[in-house]
């Protein structure tokens, strides 16, 4: 069985850009299984498995004592053990899957809260991070940005995107992982009338992610 992990963060519900375009990579993912079945070869539905958590509709909590951020017994402190069980609920799921797909919304120049609470149960050093464990390598890790404004053209320098080069460094640099990032920009022209002109290549832009998503999503796993 091959487990694709969908995780999306956006507070904007249906109208999210960020949320369509990991809608589109799962809806792909599944729809693999029905194009091998009906191809007749040996791939079946229950062969591709969606595990979907919604990160702004159910939070995960702040970790309470910074010996949960490191590997059992590399540094000293309290290590509640209620609480190390419900990390390892968000560990274990990680754990499960050949694919990540998250939804990163640019909030603030960085990613949603939520999604950072995320990060701090599952990158561990010692366990999930770090030499000598990286029980992730090799696996993809899919990162859909959306971003209100343009960058990388000139309107702002891509360095403000400090969510997804983050999550880059976390989940490719740190724990093992190979990133691929699909990006949506100018989505603000969506939402304010003063950026109106706008919105055609705004719509270009969410019409390239979503193409992008379905490819890589035929492509990976």
């Amino acid at each position: 069985m091959t487990t694709l992990l969908q995780l999306d963060s956006s507070a904007g519900g249906a109208a999210s850009r960020s949320r369509a375009v990991t809608a589109a990579f799962a809806e792909a993912w599944r729809a693999r299984a029905a194009a091998g079945s009906t191809a007749g070869s040996t791939l079946r539905d229950d062969d591709r498995r969606v595990i979907t958590r919604d990160l702004h509709a159910d939070p995960p909590a702040h970790l309470p004592s910074a010996a949960l951020h490191w590997g059992a017994g590399l540094v000293a402190g309290t290590r509640p053990a209620d609480w190390e069980r419900a990390q390892h609920v968000f560990i274990d799921e990680l754990l499960t899957a050949d694919v990540l797909l998250v939804g990163v919304p640019l909030y603030n120049y960085s990613m949603p809260s939520t999604l950072k609470a995320w990060v701090d149960h599952v990158h561990v050093p010692g366990l999930t991070a770090g030499m000598p464990k990286l029980p992730l390598r090799g696996r993809h890790a899919v990162l859909v940005s959306s971003r209100g404004g343009r960058y990388g053209d000139g309107a702002a320098p891509d360095a403000w995107d400090h969510a997804t080069s983050a999550l880059e460094v976390v989940l490719g640099e740190s724990m093992g992982m190979t990133t691929h990032r699909i990006v949506v920009d100018g989505t603000i022209a969506f939402d304010l009338e003063q950026f109106a002109a706008d919105r055609e290549a705004a719509q270009e832009s969410l019409d390239a992610a979503l193409e992008a998503a379905r490819r890589l999503a035929s492509e990976l796993g």
